[in-house]
């Protein structure tokens, strides 16, 4: 059943969301994306405002 479960977890936010924050386009959308998966898996983050102010917080560093 876990495994199961965990085919659906995904981040709310897309590519295209993480550009109009402000993203270039490339390899850092696909990094940023694989750590909010992470972040998601963890509980870290539970809806999309939890995902652009974690993104926002990154940026700023």
């Amino acid at each position: 059943i876990f495994l199961h479960e965990l085919r659906y977890v995904k981040p709310t936010l897309n590519g295209n969301d993480l550009i109009s924050m402000g993203i270039a386009p490339g390899p850092q959308i696909k990094e940023i994306l694989e750590r909010l998966y992470e972040a998601r898996l963890n509980g870290e983050v539970t809806t999309k405002q939890d995902e652009e102010e974690l993104v926002r917080g990154w940026l700023l560093g």
